[in-house]
């Protein structure tokens, strides 16, 4: 979808992804004013040197 995004990128290990989207989202609103859908998606699979750890980006489309 064409328009402006916020977005940041998060460390963390692996099996913390599936409970940190909420987290992430509010730091997102609490940054800038976005709106629905917000996008989570893996990044790096693996970062080197820390063993179970990835990388993912949280974007959304700010409200213009």
């Amino acid at each position: 979808m064409a328009g402006e995004y916020a977005c940041f990128y998060q460390e963390m290990k692996n099996d913390e992804v599936a409970r940190n989207g909420l987290q992430a989202l509010d730091f997102l609103k609490s940054a800038a004013k976005v709106v629905p859908p917000f996008y989570q998606e893996d990044f790096s699979s693996s970062v080197l040197g820390h063993d179970g750890s990835v990388i993912i980006k949280y974007s959304a489309k700010l409200d213009l």
